[in-house]
């Protein structure tokens, strides 16, 4: 089977004319039988050449759009401001300085567009308010909003706070004016990949559409991002070096990236059939295409490839860094091909290649897997801790955690990789709890709440449960305390246990050891590791 090759639909351009006197909007269109009928059709409607004249007034703009749109691509933008909206508020302007300042300080079009969209709904969420008084516990309350009438993801959420807070601390200069914001926790999920093998039946459905091909093989080959790609030059491909040239990509950078041997005989192809001018990949000339359509023709591909997960354009990125990585790539190199600011972003790829290697490449079973870690555990490599239910006082049978026994052969295994302060601090944390006798399990506590009259219930994550007799401690283990919302993130689980064993808070830092105002203990890891009696104050 081969995907159908993309067509660009006919273009009808409106603008504004006078003609003998008269106002009249100007349809400009390619010259097409279809489009020429369907204009015929049009009320008082006059020819001259590849243009048809409508009169201004009375003219209906969504109207218009409504009858023409499923046979042409139609640019509207000459008319905006011409006609005045029929129906409905007029979304308020944003604020003067917004756009200016999102300019000025060099944000990507990207974020300038989805700042000004998402500030846009807060300002008609709030219309008829003066913007520079709207309280925090009201901003709160319209994320709050927003999740359950719309469902919107973390990453979105906290995009639009971003946009909010942008408004009142760059625009206005009121600093920290948001700092009682409250943001989602990003969850920890690694992104999907694709094989090599669903990467090879996805180009190979698109063999007859020589854009397509070029372009997909272009996002997963050199690593790019879509708007990467879009933004490429015919002058930016370098055959002779091999090289892609990407310039400013996303934090304003310039780098290079490697343009893949293979692919050299079709992108000259291409240039022979479509011959390029302004832009790599026009979708008409000096034209360059959207992201939203490279997107649909890669789902389409994908669909046509017999291929059931979601694919998106930053899936052929993801998947190449992790094939770099898989086959033994540096790991500083796919930083570099990447683009990425620093080590750690890259670093996630080695977790994708270690979570799905065994699920592309290898016959490794559950069973063998966990025979496995027994190993590991019976070479006192690996200690387990089990999951245990403080409010219903039993224990849950999975998922186990792991620690390392020694977390310098664990560092010096992954060569210094991974240096996670958090996970490395939580791991030295359980060593000393297990060094001075206690048993030590990952606690869970289950928390209800009402809100908007449902009831709400979370699962909430206790670091340790140490039991040592007839004595019982909490600890959380937090690095970083940076702001009062990780402090009360930190405290929530501590706070839900309603029995009185003592709760403590282990911090990264230098603190001077005492209780807060809840009855919780606060102390540094130097004090918890250095003192020998610090679990007994």
């Amino acid at each position: 089977m081969r995907m159908k090759v993309y067509q660009s639909k006919p273009r009808i351009k409106l603008s504004p004319a006078v003609r003998d006197g008269l106002k009249y909007v100007e349809v400009e269109f390619d010259e097409d039988d279809a489009i020429r009928l369907s204009l015929s059709k049009e009320k008082d409607v006059r020819f001259a050449g590849d243009k048809a004249y409508l009169p201004q007034e009375g003219f209906d703009l969504s109207g218009f759009f409504e009858r023409h749109v499923g046979t042409a691509f139609i640019d509207y933008s000459a008319l905006r401001g011409t006609f005045p909206k029929e129906s409905g508020k007029r979304s308020p302007a944003i604020p003067s300085g917004y756009a200016e300042t999102l300019r000025q300080l060099r944000y990507s079009p990207h974020t300038v567009r989805a700042y000004t969209s998402y500030f846009g709904e807060f300002q008609r969420h709030f219309a008829g308010r003066d913007l520079r008084y709207i309280r925090t516990a009201e901003i709160n309350a319209y994320i709050v909003h927003l999740i359950d009438t719309r469902g919107i993801s973390s990453c979105q959420q906290n995009l639009r706070i971003n946009a909010i807070k942008f408004y009142y601390e760059k625009v206005l200069g009121k600093a920290r004016q948001c700092y009682e914001v409250k943001r989602a926790k990003r969850e920890k999920t690694l992104p999907d990949v694709l094989s090599k093998a669903e990467i090879k039946a996805i180009l190979a459905v698109t063999e007859t559409d020589i854009r397509m091909y070029c372009m997909f093989s272009l996002l997963y080959s050199a690593g790019l991002r879509i708007s990467e790609l879009l933004a490429l030059k015919p002058d930016d491909i370098n055959v002779s070096r091999m090289l892609i040239r990407v310039q400013q990509g996303k934090g304003s950078k310039d780098r290079y990236t490697l343009l893949s041997k293979p692919l050299v005989a079709k992108l000259s192809r291409y240039r022979r059939e479509y011959k390029p001018q302004e832009w790599m990949f026009e979708r008409h000339k000096g034209e360059p295409f959207t992201e939203s359509i490279v997107s649909k023709q890669l789902k389409e591909a994908a669909k046509e490839a017999g291929i059931t997960k979601r694919v998106y354009p930053h899936l052929l990125r993801h998947s190449f860094a992790t094939h770099l990585i898989e086959q033994g790539t540096d790991l500083k190199i796919v930083k570099e091909l990447l683009g990425h600011k620093q080590l750690k972003t890259t670093e996630q790829y080695v977790h994708i290649a270690d979570t799905f290697k065994s699920r592309l490449k290898s016959s490794i079973t559950v069973n063998t897997v966990r025979t496995y870690i027994g190993y590991l555990q019976e070479a006192f490599l690996l200690t387990v801790a089990h999951r245990y239910d403080v409010k219903g006082r039993k224990y849950i049978g999975t998922p186990h955690k792991y620690y390392f026994e020694d977390v310098g052969l664990r560092n010096a295994r992954l060569q210094f990789r991974q240096v996670e302060e958090t996970h490395l601090m939580e791991n030295i944390i359980f060593n000393e709890l297990r060094l001075r006798g206690y048993d030590v399990d990952v606690g869970c506590v289950n928390q209800r709440s009402v809100q908007d009259g449902r009831s709400l219930g979370r699962q909430l994550e206790v670091d340790f449960v140490a039991n040592q007799g007839s004595r019982r401690i909490y600890v959380q283990s937090a690095y970083r305390m940076a702001d009062e919302e990780k402090l009360r993130q930190e405290k929530a689980s501590l706070m839900a246990i309603r029995d009185a064993f003592k709760k403590i808070i282990i911090v990264g830092h230098p603190i001077k050891a005492a209780y807060d105002e809840d009855g919780i203990y606060h102390m540094s890891i130097f004090d918890f590791l250095l003192k020998s009696d610090s679990l007994l104050w």
